[in-house]
């Protein structure tokens, strides 16, 4: 692949390190002249409309232009490219309607148009694709009846609408769409009845049918569907009883039924059918009682809101239950009830407890948060419950209670919080007035939950000097532990501190916008007049500079090592490329990696990062960062990319490799600049001696992989520089390192012992090195020479259409 995006080799584009990615097939006119035909720009906020000169690329079969912000509307021209087979434009901005003309694509296989804002009727042209196989369109406003020329589309295997303007009844000739293993009708416009013709649907393994309005169903055309895994069929008004042969069903895991007409007893074979982990039968009028048994596997279970009875099972005893029985007519007692969650016996029917008269008048709730009392003496309770997809929740003084159902997420093993509006005879709920709310925050799109200074106090035991754990780039870090036993880094802006409101504000938002298991997890925060704290999660291993160059009270083997820098490369890969904003963290060091209780790696201090939700690159005005791991180009020139990131992990991981930091003044002179020492020893195929020697065995292997590794990070060009993903396969071991890595020149024309001088004892003696930010690295902001500008990534492609068409 060359240096324009575009690849003639077998490069496939579907490969995630290459992005944007163009293809060309050349052995057209003898070899002579080459053509365009597949076209990736995904995920790279190209926000423009898309261009005339797209719809001149005949020979193109493949298109992606997901998640990036294209606007204006999709050119009936289109139809030139009747050589289409897979079209992906989902996750725009996209208006008005479907040109008809892509009814002319008759090639094509798979078509996404999800997430943008088209709006009027699906084309019925659209009924000429009959070889098309997947087709996805939610979350637009496209409206109208789905047309019955889509009788025509019997190779589908997929077709997905959800959260659309969608009308009508779903159509009985979708029955004969035999090949469909995937169909899902969610949050449309769609009525009832749904077609007994489904039935005829057996190679259907994920079927999906909601909030169709009017229409009366029942669950006869199911009894044939016996490949699903997945069977919801919430609030569609379905009358009658539950089948018992669908606990026959051998693969079935998700099971909903809720919000029905259904009545009639449970069957009990459904209990223990085949492989079953989710079963949502609330508020479906059923009676009777809860089978004696059930099988191991069903841990989620959602029954509330029917007129069961009797009393509860053994089972129900069982760990890692999740079970909702919330408005039923249950006997309990503390025999059958003692492993539940309090309170269950105030929340069967008609609310027994407190009938006679009301004790509270009203109640206010910090939803997902602590408690804590506003500036006008309200206490707002705390609701920090980790509520499941089958579960309740009491308050401790039965003040409120929170009823929690349904999937919200395909991954059966996320804890998430969610809160539900719940009526209570006598009560109301008391919002916070706007003055209440942070106005510092109002801008964040992803809010943070607000500390208040004192429960931060108090926590910190008055910010003892005992708790103090460092001083990082906004002041002091001090360990706390809130009333709910979690364990905190609090760090403090200080007044006289560099990083000021802006810097505070942009790390609240870059870190409550981008959550992943491997960053430090960000708690909340404190805005109140000028004291300004961010609340982490507290990390016991602290800094892996601590445990590389520190007092080493951690032994790091090479297996752990591998591991960390292995964690630190896919930490790196999912800001850059991943997560929803793309972000450069401009200041990844050693200091700023820290280790949790198993060693894995987390990324922390965002004070510094620089998002680039808009553009890719820019010239930054202030140069960020710490001396030692601050790319050429970015030290010199003020030009980011994430490329800069990728330089700063190549120091870092030959810092791990050889436990010692980048600059140490205590060394003999040809080892003082490691990685100048590195190279050395790499153009004398003696790599091995860059190997801590604390490490007595190591695997040699994947030593040298991960020198060449870092090597090829630190190339003087961003443009030869790897990208993360690509890192994370080299140490896989699923890809190689490029052999045209060079010794940067660089190298030669600095003179490192003047950098050296920059760094302080601290550096070589690992001492004074703060939780968050290490005093054991050197700090530099500057302004570059250039004023702020903005690359966008659609005019290289202009350039590229043009030529190539």
């Amino acid at each position: 692949m060359s240096n324009s995006g575009a690849a003639t080799d077998h490069t496939v584009i579907t490969d995630s390190t290459q992005n944007p990615f163009i293809k060309c097939d050349c052995s057209y006119n003898n070899s002579t002249l080459c053509h365009i035909t597949q076209l990736k720009v995904d995920s790279l906020n190209v926000a423009a409309p898309i261009p005339d000169e797209l719809w001149t690329l005949t020979y193109l079969f493949y298109l992606n232009l997901n998640r990036n912000y294209l606007t204006g509307s999709l050119s009936p021209s289109i139809g030139n490219l009747t050589r289409l087979q897979d079209v992906s434009i989902a996750g725009n901005a996209l208006s008005g309607e479907v040109p008809k003309e892509v009814g002319k694509l008759t090639e094509l296989i798979s078509l996404f148009i999800g997430r943008n804002n088209f709006s009027g009727p699906l084309p019925s042209e659209m009924g000429n694709l009959v070889n098309l196989q997947r087709l996805s369109i939610y979350s637009c406003r496209i409206s109208s009846e789905i047309p019955q020329t889509f009788a025509k589309l019997k190779n589908l295997t997929s077709m997905v609408v959800t959260d659309t303007g969608l009308s009508g009844r779903i159509p009985y000739f979708i029955g004969n769409w035999s090949k469909l293993t995937t169909l899902v009708f969610r949050g449309n416009n769609l009525q009832g009845p749904i077609p007994s013709t489904l039935s005829n649907l057996t190679s259907l393994i994920d079927l999906r049918i909601s909030d169709l309005s009017s229409g009366s169903s029942s669950l006869e055309f199911i009894k044939n569907l016996k490949n699903l895994n997945v069977l919801m069929l919430r609030n569609n008004n379905i009358s009658g009883s539950i089948p018992s042969e669908i606990a026959k069903f051998p693969k079935l895991w998700i099971l909903d039924l809720s919000f029905n007409n259904l009545s009639g007893k449970i069957p009990d074979p459904i209990f223990n059918m085949g492989s079953p982990s989710f079963l949502f039968l609330g508020s479906i009028k059923l009676t009777n009682t809860l089978p004696e048994q059930k099988r191991l596997t069903l841990s989620n279970i959602d029954v509330s809101y029917n007129n069961l009875m009797g009393s509860l099972p053994s089972w129900v005893k069982e760990p890692n239950m999740q079970l909702n029985l919330v408005g039923n007519n249950f006997t309990i007692d503390s025999s059958n009830s003692s492993s539940l969650p309090s309170g269950l016996e105030c929340l069967q029917q008609n609310f027994p407890c407190n009938r006679s008269h009301g004790l509270y008048h009203d109640f206010a709730i910090n939803c997902g948060g602590h408690q804590f009392m506003s500036s006008n003496g309200i206490v707002y309770e705390m609701d920090s419950a980790a509520l499941g997809p089958a579960t309740y929740f009491v308050s401790s003084n039965k003040r409120w209670a929170v009823s929690s159902v349904g999937l919200f997420t395909r991954d059966n093993n996320i804890p998430y919080t969610r809160s539900s509006s719940y009526q209570f005879p006598n009560t109301t709920r008391r919002k916070k007035s706007h003055a209440e709310n942070i106005e510092e925050l109002s801008g964040i799109d992803v809010k943070p939950f607000t500390f208040s200074y004192e429960e931060l106090k108090t926590a910190t035991d008055d910010f003892n000097s005992v708790n103090k754990l460092g001083e990082g780039g906004f002041g002091p870090v001090y360990k706390g532990k809130l009333d709910d036993g979690r364990v905190i880094a609090a760090k403090q802006l200080s007044v006289t501190s560099h990083q000021g409101k802006n810097q505070f504000v942009t790390e609240i938002a870059t870190i409550s916008s981008v959550q992943h298991r491997n960053l430090v997890k960000l708690y909340g925060c404190c805005i109140e007049s000028i004291k300004q704290l961010l609340v982490y999660e507290y990390l016991e291993n602290k800094s892996l500079d601590r445990a590389l160059f520190g007092n080493k009270s951690l032994e790091l083997n090479w297996l752990a090592r591998y591991d960390i820098c292995m964690g630190i490369a896919r930490d790196l890969a999912y800001l850059h490329e991943e997560s929803r904003l793309r972000v450069a963290h401009r200041d990844v060091k050693a200091s700023n990696i820290l280790l949790d209780s198993d060693l894995n790696p987390k990324i922390s201090d965002f004070g510094l990062a620089r998002l680039y939700d808009d553009k890719k690159i820019h010239i930054s005005t202030r140069v960020a960062g710490t001396i030692g791991y601050v790319a050429p180009e970015y030290a010199m020139r003020g030009h980011l990319t994430e490329k800069t990131d990728v330089f700063a992990f190549g120091v870092v991981a030959l810092e791990i490799v050889s436990g010692r930091p980048n600059c140490d003044t205590s060394v003999e002179q040809e080892k003082i600049y490691l990685l100048e020492w590195a190279w050395n020893l790499y153009e004398k195929n003696r790599e091995d001696k860059v190997v801590d020697s604390a490490l007595l065995t190591f695997n040699k292997e994947e030593v040298k992989r991960v020198i060449r590794v870092a090597l090829w990070c630190t190339q003087t060009s961003p443009s030869l520089r790897p990208s993360m993903s690509r890192v994370v396969a080299i140490l896989l071991g699923d890809a190689e390192v490029s052999t045209e890595i060079t010794r940067p020149g660089y190298l030669s024309d600095w003179k490192f012992d003047d950098m050296s001088s920059l760094m302080t004892d601290s550096t070589n003696k690992g001492t004074n090195t703060s939780y968050y930010n290490s005093s054991a690295s050197t700090s530099m902001v500057g302004d570059a020479e250039k004023p702020l500008v903005y690359e966008s990534a659609l005019p290289k492609f202009k350039s590229s259409i043009k030529s190539g068409r």
